[in-house]
């Protein structure tokens, strides 16, 4: 049998993140999020063994969910409006 080895090298340029791009941003984030979220939920059913990887899965999920500004399991955003002219009864 001849053993050939092929290789291939291909360049690939980085594009930034732009405001068009965001939507599809999101969509990949939920997307990653509802596989960690299935991840978490079956680590939190095994009990004490998985707490551990159940707690990092968490952060990965929370963390995923503020930098992309989209909500999760653990996770919420709350919009606040500051109008000046708004008066306060105490």
């Amino acid at each position: 049998m001849n053993e050939e080895v092929h290789t291939q090298t291909s360049k690939v340029e980085s594009l930034g993140v732009e405001y068009e791009n965001l939507g599809l941003r999101r969509l990949a984030a939920k997307a990653q999020l509802l596989e960690l979220v299935d991840m978490y939920s079956s680590l939190e059913g095994r009990g004490e063994e998985g707490k551990k990887e159940a707690e990092e899965v968490r952060q990965q999920i929370v963390d995923i969910s503020v930098n992309a500004n989209v909500i999760a399991r653990f996770t919420t955003f709350v919009g606040v409006e500051q109008d000046p002219q708004l008066e306060l009864c105490l």
